[in-house]
């Protein structure tokens, strides 16, 4: 039987965080993408493992105040900043049809954990849900509804037995960091 312990929280209505701040760390990952894009893709196909990459990330979301309104600060976890900067560089390149780039890449995606291996899974066996959610804002009704057919595509991506814990914001998160990986991977030719 799969388990599916983070079914509950990805669907529950229970806040995880206040509405505003989880708009506003979308909007700042976006605008630091749209500033430095390059920059925002080498970091992200880092090995997000490595202290290096945590250090690197910290860095850059802290050198990027423009984004922010002059004197604010925002605090999230890195997760949902690396997510918010994922979805950013793919609306820069996919104004639409993020779907058709969801495609089973060339050669098989090196996931890094299980957690990397059910979103690479998730975007793939369902691109237009995909798009459909990262076309949404935080915390929303619209996001709500997008994430539903989401969470009943999940059992096709999990391992028997295994047991995850996320919520809406942290499958938003790493849904837009296995999209960006799998848009960007070379496609077989016909």
């Amino acid at each position: 039987m799969i388990a599916l312990a983070f079914l509950a929280a990805v669907a529950a209505q229970a806040p995880a965080a206040p509405q505003v701040s989880l708009t506003e760390m979308q909007d700042y990952g976006r605008c630091v993408a749209n500033r430095q894009p390059g920059r925002a893709a080498r970091l992200l196909d880092g090995d997000y493992r490595t202290e290096e990459y945590n250090k690197s990330l910290r860095l850059f979301a802290q050198n990027m105040n423009g984004c922010v309104d002059r004197g604010g600060r925002l605090r999230s976890g890195q997760l949902l900043f690396a997510g918010a900067l994922a979805e950013g560089l793919l609306a820069r390149q996919y104004k639409t049809g993020l779907a058709a780039a969801l495609v089973t890449p060339a050669t098989p995606i090196a996931s890094r954990s299980e957690t990397e291996t059910m979103a690479l899974c998730l975007a793939m066996k369902a691109p237009a849900e995909t798009e459909a959610l990262l076309a949404t804002r935080p915390s929303s009704h619209e996001e709500s509804a997008a994430i539903k057919p989401l969470v009943a595509a999940l059992p096709d991506c999990l391992v028997e037995g295994q047991q995850m814990t996320l919520n809406k914001p942290g499958l938003r998160a790493v849904l837009a960091l296995a999209a960006l990986r799998v848009a960007g991977a070379p496609k077989a030719t016909r």
